[in-house]
């Protein structure tokens, strides 16, 4: 856990202490033809803006449903790991509320909704450009106890202070 108002208001090319982790799936390659985000912490929540081009489609001309949840949960992991530590995801479940056209700029909003002991309740959105809700979803993350954190290595490190 990192003191709040510490917390780096941009989370770029190494977010969150990821120094020394492997290439991130969604945030790693920062190739606007796949997914090109980037994300600030913004009162007290993660905000991002993403850029979804064509090597992220599902259905023709649209997104595909995992690079949506992969967006999200990389998003709510970012703020779970901002208010507790080092979280792992547990379960998550989005509502697609609405077809994501490509190549599209999409918003996306993150925050901790609960945290008691090792869970971490998060809650996250996909917006588009007019503030349209795209997906909905809810995620519980797990927080890591430092002797399991430590066993995975030096592919994770604790958030700058």
């Amino acid at each position: 856990m990192i003191d709040k108002t510490q917390a780096p208001t941009v989370i770029d090319s190494e977010p969150m202490g990821f120094a020394h982790a492997l290439p991130r799936f969604v945030a790693g390659d920062r190739n606007p033809e796949r997914i090109d985000v980037r994300y600030q912490w913004v009162d007290g929540r993660v905000e991002g803006e993403a850029q979804l081009g064509p090597l992220a489609a599902g259905p023709p001309g649209h997104a595909h449903g995992g690079a949506i949840t992969s967006l999200l949960d990389e998003a709510m992991g970012y703020a779970a790991w901002i208010v507790a530590g080092i979280v792992l995801t547990a379960r998550i479940e989005v509502d697609f509320l609405r077809p994501v056209r490509l190549p599209t700029s999409v918003r996306v909003l993150a925050s901790v909704s609960e945290h008691s002991g090792r869970k971490v309740t998060t809650e996250g959105s996909l917006l588009d450009q007019n503030g349209m809700v795209l997906a909905r979803s809810r995620a519980v993350f797990v927080l890591l106890p430092p002797d399991k954190a430590e066993k995975l290595g030096n592919t994770l490190s604790s958030p700058p202070k």
